[in-house]
Parts: C-alpha cells; structure tokens; sequence
C-alpha cells in the first residue's frame, strides 16, 4: 500500500454513505441500528483512514459523563471500530485509535472508555492502555407468570427512566445516560416500563432472538421488577440476564483508560457499570 495515498483524520458529511457501507459489512447484524444511528450521528466524532479517497477504516466515538465517588469527568465511549476486509493486518485501526485518543485529549476529555464485542479482545485493546474496570453478573432467570400493566417506552419517560437508572447505581461508579442516548435505547432497542399511579416503577430492555436475553431491568420495587419479568414470560419461559455486578466476582463488561497527562487508573473500590448498545 502506497502510504502518500493514505489519509487519517476527522470524517465529515461527504463520508456518510461509504462510513454506514462499511459499518453495514462489518456489523451487519442490527439494521435498525444502523439505520437510527446514521440519521443523528456527527462525522466530528468519528475518525477514518481514506485510501485513494475511500474510506477504509473508521472508529466512532461519544462524548459522555463518567460518574465517580461524586464527580463528573467528561470522557469519550469509543466504538464501532472496523476496517474493510481487503485493509486488515496493516495497522490502520491502531493508527486511528491513537489518533483518536489524541483528538480526545485536545477536547478535554479524562477519560476514555469501551466495551469489546468479545472478552477476548480485552487483550487487543489492552495495547492501547485499557485496562478492564466494569463489571456485570449474568445469569439464568426462570420468568414468572405475567401480572400485566407493562408497555413500551416513550420519550416522555426519559426524565423518570433515568432517574430510576441513576438511583438504582446509587453507591457505584458508572457511566451517566443523556437524553439522546435514552432516545437511541428506545427507537433501537426493546425497551418496556411498568408504570404506576402516574409514575414509572421500573424499566426493562431486552433483546430476542433465538434466545431472550435482559440486557437491563432496574426497578424501584420487587412488585414492578415482577411486572416487567412477566411481561417477558410472553416470549419464553426463561432468559439470560445481566446485571450489575454486586463487587468484584462479577465478569469484566467494559475498559478504560486515562486521557489526560495527569490522571491515573482509577482504583476499584466500587463496583462500576457499564451497559452500552454499540461496542467495539
């Protein structure tokens, strides 16, 4: 490969459609996804490799909030990292990570975090300095008979979705939620509440395939959480169910590691939660 005939840097409007062509080869698995996520993502959070003008390579970031023993640190969620079939082995993926930790840096941001697709890519990432920190439990649920009143999410529940979402994490660190992230969770996921005398209880999202797997369900209350598992007993008798993890025995979910020249790791002396749709 011609190295003056390749170009790293931020993507822009003009590379929409060959940035979805290759996320759709590489994750081909989530169209309505892919097709929610090109309508409001912004190309300055995304840097790609170009060759002779086609993009080749690419990895996605989001601005967020990490939640830690009372403060706020702006940080970056890197994902979608992918490169063309044809461009593998050549280092481009590695060359955009640096890059983009260094685009990071000059906005500000202390943190960078990521969930790999796979436990074994921990030690792929792990040559960027990322260091696995957030931890999840899965088990085997058998799901109760149905007791009714639940029903999809609106937007207008997003204010009550994440306060039940920040108050149920009450004591970890974790990865703060803004309104378009609530947004993307509803139009993209199978996201249910159960509400109550005007008020939400409790919230599930789930996906279903050949399996039902809870992906989250946070709840104020046993009754609302028996709700929301009743409601899944529709779609089979039992699931995979992933939760937050009460201390360290639960399995690494997601890494981070230090963006800024000061700052270190942060020590594990709270369980820290993670739980993100798109991963690396």
């Amino acid at each position: 490969m011609e190295r003056n005939q390749l170009d790293l840097r931020v993507a822009s409007h003009s590379d929409s459609l060959e940035i979805k062509d290759l996320w759709i080869e590489v994750f081909p698995f989530d169209r309505m996804f892919i097709n929610y996520y090109f309508r409001v993502y912004e190309p300055e959070n995304i840097l790609v490799a170009s060759w002779k003008n086609k993009v080749v390579s690419m990895v996605h970031f989001m601005p967020c909030e990490f939640f830690y023993r009372g403060n706020l640190f702006n940080s970056g969620y890197i994902f979608g990292v992918a490169t063309h079939k044809d461009f593998r082995g050549m280092g481009l993926a590695s060359q955009l990570m640096k890059k983009t930790h260094q685009l990071m840096k000059m906005r500000g941001f202390l943190y960078s975090m990521l969930v790999p697709a796979s436990f074994s890519l921990f030690e792929y990432y792990a040559r960027f300095d990322y260091k696995p920190y957030f931890r999840m439990t899965g088990s085997h649920l058998d799901l109760p008979l149905w007791k009714g009143g639940c029903r999809k999410a609106l937007y207008n529940d997003i204010e009550e979705l994440n306060l039940i979402y920040e108050n149920f994490l009450y004591g970890r660190s974790f990865v703060k939620r803004s309104n378009s992230y609530w947004k993307i969770l509803i139009d993209t996921e199978d996201l249910i509440v159960y509400p109550e005398k005007g008020s939400l209880r409790g919230y599930c999202f789930f996906s279903y395939d050949k399996n039902l797997v809870i992906n989250e369900l946070f709840t104020v209350d046993e009754d609302a959480e028996m709700r929301l598992k009743g409601f899944l007993r529709f779609l089979a008798p039992s699931a995979r169910f992933f939760s937050p993890a009460a201390d360290k025995s639960g399995e690494y979910s997601g890494a981070i590691r230090p963006i800024a020249d000061d700052l270190t790791f942060l020590n594990e002396p709270l369980p820290s939660y993670m739980n993100m749709v798109f991963n690396t």
